[in-house]
């Protein structure tokens, strides 16, 4: 069972009517503990999550498959299958599916799949079975690296004479995150069409204009320009930006939550700038988000975010409004900005230079 952060059954945890789920490692300790115990009775693991009473010749047939490439048919309130490039499910409202006029599809959602769908599928299949082949990603540089970790991590096994990777039991138990992360290292089809790269004579342009003029609104520009975020960013001074990689977005928001001093948290979309200033709270991972441990009836910063999306991380020194700034940007992989972490200000309204130091600091260490 699966502890999204959006799920009303967390409220009751923090209520107590629930209680507390166990950590990862006491998870993986209880899995590793059933999958030795059924194996030594004889059962066999059919996959990741489900095992075959021995002697039945019983078979995981759907769990399998699904997670292919193979064309799956809906039939029911609230199903879900594949067919013909496109994912739909069927209507999951009880009354308006009995409603559906016979030999009609009440459907309630639909898309198509995208470019990544059959690699995906082919990888979702084979590590549900507990192998993995490392060739589907040759030429992947981030990928080749993710693997060869996991292999120092020992979460595979030598690999077979085929090349084939097969996964120990603590691999299959990180099997989902496996997944999201190799996926994630493929390109990306960007969300919005109108965006292009900036040409020579466009990047000319906007260095001499930074030059000129560093405090100007950085999304302002890149508007003018569709163009990313990060390749206005990319046009500053090379005094005012100073870079590291994404991976380390959950390092960076822990360190600085370990300040315990006010800072400014901003998001910034094109119909608004919410800005909280406060305390950053501590978080962890889990779910595949960064959850911030505070409760939302304490205010300030709280909520989930999804760490894993950030591609780059930039320190930004420069005037905005007449004022001196300095702020982590966090970078998606679209190149947009995910959200901005300022310095805070002193009573004075200068700001706190050890803070500054501070975030230098962190890009020393890249």
């Amino acid at each position: 069972f699966n502890l999204y952060p959006m799920l009303p059954i967390n409220r009751m945890i923090e209520k107590g009517a629930f209680p507390t789920p166990p950590g990862f490692d006491i998870q993986a300790d209880q899995y590793a503990y059933t999958v030795e115990t059924l194996l030594e009775k004889g059962w066999e693991q059919v996959s990741n999550s489900h095992f075959a009473y021995p002697g039945r010749g019983e078979r995981n047939r759907y769990n399998t498959l699904i997670k292919s490439d193979i064309p799956c048919l809906a039939f029911g309130s609230g199903a879900g299958g594949n067919f013909g490039g496109f994912s739909y499910q069927v209507q999951g409202d009880l009354e308006s599916y009995l409603a559906t006029p016979k030999g009609e599809k009440n459907i309630a959602f639909m898309s198509g799949h995208s470019p990544n769908k059959a690699l995906l599928s082919k990888v979702q299949h084979d590590i549900e079975t507990g192998r993995l082949n490392p060739l589907l990603f040759d030429g992947n540089k981030a990928a080749q690296k993710l693997i060869a970790q996991w292999q120092e991590m020992q979460l595979f096994k030598e690999p077979d004479s085929d090349g084939l990777i097969r996964l120990n039991t603590s691999g299959r138990y990180w099997s989902p995150t496996l997944i999201r992360k190799l996926m994630l290292t493929l390109p990306t089809q960007e969300k919005d069409q109108t965006m292009q790269k900036l040409s020579s004579e466009q990047q000319i342009m906007l260095r001499q204009s930074l030059e000129k003029n560093p405090g100007q609104v950085l999304e302002m520009l890149a508007a003018q320009n569709q163009c990313s975020f990060e390749d206005v960013i990319r046009c500053l001074p090379e005094n005012c930006i100073r870079q590291t990689e994404g991976s380390r977005i959950v390092e960076i928001l822990q360190a600085v939550a370990a300040w315990d001093e006010s800072v400014t948290f901003i998001a910034h979309t094109p119909d608004a700038i919410v800005e909280v200033s406060g305390k950053l709270p501590n978080g962890k991972v889990g779910r595949g988000f960064y959850n911030f441990d505070h409760p939302e009836t304490d205010g300030g910063v709280h909520g989930h975010i999804y760490y894993e999306n950030c591609a780059s991380i930039y320190l930004l020194e420069r005037p905005f409004m007449g004022k001196a700034t300095c702020s982590l940007n966090f970078i998606n992989r679209n190149g947009g900005a995910m959200f901005k972490i300022f310095v805070g200000r002193d009573e004075a309204g200068e700001l706190k230079q050890h803070q500054i130091e501070a975030m230098r600091k962190l890009f020393d260490a890249a």
